[in-house]
């Protein structure tokens, strides 16, 4: 069996030498195994340059916004020009089922006469200021309005059930409808012909239906009755 000969660069082949070989390559493999476990552990970095498509989550959310604020958005405005103001009517229309036939061109001797007796009813519960007013074809609701003034609630309350008490006593009549006893503010009696209205003195004031029906006549009252009026309306000017 033919051996290779050793020359004399190379190294002797002994057990020396393979044993050192090992040690290296064992050291060597270490670092490397961890280097390469390190690696793995770390998270993978994006790159600056890389492009991210953000306009589909943006188109979402204002979508989804413009949803949210349609629901609290203020109606349109109406620039269109308005119709003109009516002009103030008179109030004193009683609220009844049926309305009243055409009005008569002159006032009945009846209407007069219950006129006349709810401003003498009124004058006996002490009413101040009290008027009656002919409306007589002016309106469809009434021939005549009596207007009075009450000094509190529970003075209109007593000068409203006094005429009802009254008219029903000596006249037999009973009102159609009476409103506003409640708050005594302002009391409205529908007698159908002659329709009452018993304020307080700041209502009386706001609603002013003698300014209202200016144009209207006037219905004096008996002379007794006259000097009884006159000192009512005396006695409460000097509160």
């Amino acid at each position: 069996m033919a051996t290779k000969k050793r020359t004399g660069s190379e190294p002797a082949d002994d057990g020396a030498g393979v044993e050192r070989k090992q040690r290296v390559s064992k050291a060597g493999s270490a670092p490397a195994k961890a280097r390469a476990k390190g690696a793995a552990a770390r998270p993978r970095l994006r790159a600056s340059h890389a492009t991210v498509d953000t306009a589909a989550p943006r188109a979402k959310k204002k979508a989804e916004g413009a949803g949210l604020r349609k629901g609290r958005e203020a109606p349109p405005r109406d620039f269109s020009p308005r119709p003109p103001p009516s002009k103030r009517t008179p109030i004193g229309a009683p609220k009844r089922a049926t309305k009243r036939e055409a009005p008569p061109a002159e006032p009945t001797n009846r209407a007069r006469e219950l006129a006349l007796s709810i401003a003498m009813a009124g004058l006996d519960k002490k009413a101040v200021a009290i008027e009656i007013l002919d409306v007589t074809g002016k309106v469809d609701y009434a021939d005549f309005l009596v207007v009075m003034t009450g000094r509190s609630d529970r003075h209109v309350h007593s000068i409203a059930t006094g005429i009802e008490e009254a008219l029903l006593r000596k006249n037999k009549v009973k009102p159609l409808s009476m409103e506003g006893l409640s708050t005594a503010t302002w009391v409205l009696i529908d007698f159908g012909e002659v329709v009452v209205h018993v304020f307080q003195e700041d209502s009386r004031r706001l609603y002013d239906i003698e300014g209202l029906w200016i144009d209207a006549g006037r219905v004096p009252l008996p002379e007794n009755e006259q000097k009884v009026a006159a000192q009512i309306d005396a006695t409460d000017n000097q509160r």
